[in-house]
């Protein structure tokens, strides 16, 4: 066993009895040995959650302490060492059990998700992975019959709700469906969005207005009333998406796209600053060219789109199963450490 703590306070007795255990402990370390080798690091982390609950800390009688990661659990309740007491990790310093994906092997078991604009595209396609995943997803759009669609295309998992992001009575009436229905809230995935392709007048006042209206303070909004029913239940994951336009300037689009999807980005980090507290986590992911989207203009160009694909070190457009993935791991534990980062989806565009 590895020390990487304080080994004062254990006295020769004790030091004694763990020596006994230690052909035990060995074996153990065969079989994780074993799984690295089969599986990679993967296959190693999924063998230790198997065998073991949780991290703990084997304290000395006088304080001291050294933490047994490969140890096994059962080694706390073994009456060979009755003179060291277990004690659980303060908060943040354990591997949190996660005994509902270990039972059925989804990433968001048991977990409760709002998604917006998901009655086409990237919403869509991550509903659909959320579901396969455990999780229950509500279905948030302004377009009823394609998500009702969508919805029972899914099945039991899943329900649809009326959302215009830019109205905030909307937002208070889907969450209160949410929690209402499925009993509490885990994931919040900001999706909808609209594009500033198909304008004319790159100098536009509506379409400026219009444009930040969905794409910035419908984000707000949508954090606005999810953080109270996160809060209530314990801590959750917002996942806002914003696009490698909210970093990088774009030739053919009206600047509010840029403006707004900027915003997404700061605000997430905004919210991951203040809501570490609450066990509240906010990341973004920042897409680069994509299938069109409904309202797509100049961008949907298939000359427009193979002259960008020039600049695009993967020479080719993503997939919206592509972003969907990066959705799914910032939704779900394995990102549990991860707040306040963004994830480029974009075939390199933005590393030139």
């Amino acid at each position: 066993m590895t020390s990487t703590g304080r080994l004062d306070g254990i006295g020769p007795d004790v030091l004694s009895k763990l020596a006994a255990e230690q052909p035990r402990l060995m074996a153990t370390k065969s079989a994780i040995n074993s799984a690295r080798a089969a599986s990679g690091a993967t296959g190693l982390r999924r063998a230790t959650e198997r065998s073991y609950n949780v991290q703990r800390w084997f304290v000395a009688p006088r304080g001291g302490y050294f933490s047994a990661l490969e140890a096994p659990d059962m080694l706390c309740r073994n009456s060979a060492l009755s003179s060291l007491r277990c004690a659980e990790p303060s908060s943040g310093e354990a591997i949190r059990p996660r005994k509902q994906r270990e039972e059925t092997g989804m990433r968001l078991a048991g977990k409760v998700a709002i998604i917006s604009g998901a009655a086409s595209g990237m919403g869509a396609a991550t509903a659909r992975m959320f579901a396969r995943e455990g999780a229950k997803v509500v279905i948030a759009d302004v377009l009823e019959n394609e998500g009702r669609q969508v919805a029972d295309a899914i099945g039991a998992s899943a329900r649809f709700e009326p959302l215009d992001v830019t109205k905030q009575e909307d937002w208070v009436a889907v969450v209160s469906a949410t929690t209402r229905h499925f009993g509490k809230l885990d994931v919040l995935v900001n999706n909808a969005g609209i594009s500033g392709s198909a304008e004319q007048d790159f100098y536009s006042t509506e379409a400026w207005h219009r444009i930040m209206a969905v794409n910035a303070t419908g984000v707000f909004f949508g954090i606005k009333y999810a953080i109270p029913a996160m809060v209530a239940n314990g801590g959750g994951s917002i996942v806002n998406l914003s696009s490698i336009a909210g970093i990088v300037g774009s030739e053919h689009v009206h600047m509010a796209y840029n403006a707004s999807k900027a915003a997404v980005r700061l605000m997430t980090k905004s919210v991951a600053v203040q809501h570490a507290k609450d066990k509240i986590r906010a990341n973004s992911v920042h897409p680069g060219v994509m299938p069109p989207m409904r309202t797509s203009g100049r961008t949907a160009d298939p000359a427009v789109r193979a002259e960008r694909m020039r600049v695009i070190p993967m020479r080719r457009p993503g997939e919206v199963d592509e972003v969907a993935y990066a959705i799914l791991f910032l939704a779900s534990d394995e990102s549990s450490y991860i707040t306040g980062s963004e994830i480029h989806v974009d075939g390199g565009a933005i590393a030139i």
